[in-house]
């Protein structure tokens, strides 16, 4: 590993780290970002388990409340602030529709989506483009963040820059201006 300097500090170069919550890594994608939060919702999913969410008594309402406070929510952590690709969507969806299904005692090669409508449960896709688009408002009601995404769009397209395909930025160039 190379260390960088900086000043009379010496850092040790690492693969990945954790700030704020999100892994980022030497190769710049959001793989790392995805394979955690499964593993935190399926850590989730059986933490619960002893209140009652794999058991059957339970009211289904009451199953899917729990299901979307608890464990959901970690396997969309941050989703908006990053660029999820077809395979990270499919490892999030498939991640979801199994655990729910194991939830109400169907096996994992049962139908998701009429399941999911039955017990009204948004699907994953529409979760994260509604999470995204929110954050995307967000960011554009902010003078400042307005202010520097816009001079960072200007600047890729005078420049004719490409950004990267697994960058925010290249997903925000095709949300049409106001």
């Amino acid at each position: 590993m190379t260390e960088i300097k900086m000043g009379s500090k010496t850092f040790e170069n690492t693969q990945k780290i954790k700030y704020l919550g999100m892994i980022i890594n030497s190769k710049n994608d959001n793989s790392d970002n995805v394979e955690q939060g499964i593993k935190n919702t399926i850590k989730s999913v059986y933490s619960i388990g002893n209140i009652g969410i794999m058991n059957t008594p339970l009211k289904t309402n009451i199953k899917t409340r729990l299901y979307k406070t608890f464990c959901r929510s970690l396997l969309t952590y941050g989703c908006e602030a990053i660029k999820l690709n077809q395979i990270h969507l499919k490892k999030n969806k498939t991640t979801d529709g199994n655990l729910v299904k194991k939830m109400f005692g169907f096996c994992k090669r049962s139908r998701t989506t009429k399941l999911m409508a039955a017990i009204n449960m948004e699907l994953m896709e529409r979760i994260l483009v509604k999470r995204k688009l929110s954050f995307i408002m967000r960011l554009a009601n902010n003078k400042f963040t307005k202010t520097l995404v816009n001079n960072i769009l200007n600047e890729t397209r005078d420049k004719e820059i490409r950004t990267s395909k697994k960058s925010v930025i290249d997903e925000m160039k095709t949300i049409p201006e106001e």
